[in-house]
């Protein structure tokens, strides 16, 4: 997976429709974030059981979608009541998507 500099990295932290789209995910990040996603951050969206992820950046040509399923176990992300915004390390990505 090629990623841009990133400038910073952002968590949905609520069930997410995993049918979602760029048109979808783009709006959904604008709306929770306050940020224009085109401005080189990262969006991470899971999906309510936490077995499928979705990072949403855009590249200087055009919006990009990569998407991960466990077929056992979930990600290790805990959903926020507080709200659906928060924002993550490189690390704590990396400790997301890459399970022992």
């Amino acid at each position: 997976m090629l990623l841009p500099k990133i400038t910073t990295i952002h968590l949905y932290a609520s069930p997410t429709d995993m049918r979602k789209g760029f048109y979808s995910l783009t709006g959904l990040a604008r709306s929770a974030f306050g940020v224009d996603p085109r401005r080189g951050s990262l969006f991470l969206f899971v999906n309510r059981r936490k077995t499928s992820v979705k990072l949403l950046f855009y590249q200087s040509d055009g919006p990009v979608i990569w998407m991960k399923r466990l077929e056992k176990g979930v990600f290790n992300i805990s959903f926020s009541k507080e709200g659906h915004a928060r924002q993550i390390s490189l690390e704590g990505l990396a400790s997301i998507l890459y399970k022992p």
